[in-house]
């Protein structure tokens, strides 16, 4: 026994239940990290499609105004 009254074996497993734990928080960060990253390209992916859309429908007002005029 230590000074603290816990054994050796005691102390084995609160060592190996903080190793499982920073295995758990470094594996959920990673997931995390993964997610955001895919939300990010959708938002930008979404955003420059909304740009092109936006130009086609300037450039359709454009022709279908020099047709009329």
């Amino acid at each position: 026994m230590d000074s603290r009254g816990l054994s050796m074996s005691a102390l084995f497993e609160l060592k190996k239940r903080w190793i499982e734990m920073k295995w758990l928080i470094a594996a959920g960060g990673i997931l995390v990290f993964l997610l955001l990253f895919g939300l990010y390209c959708c938002i930008v992916v979404g955003a420059r499609e909304d740009r092109f859309l936006e130009e086609l429908e300037w450039k359709g007002r454009q022709d279908a105004d020099g047709e009329n005029g």
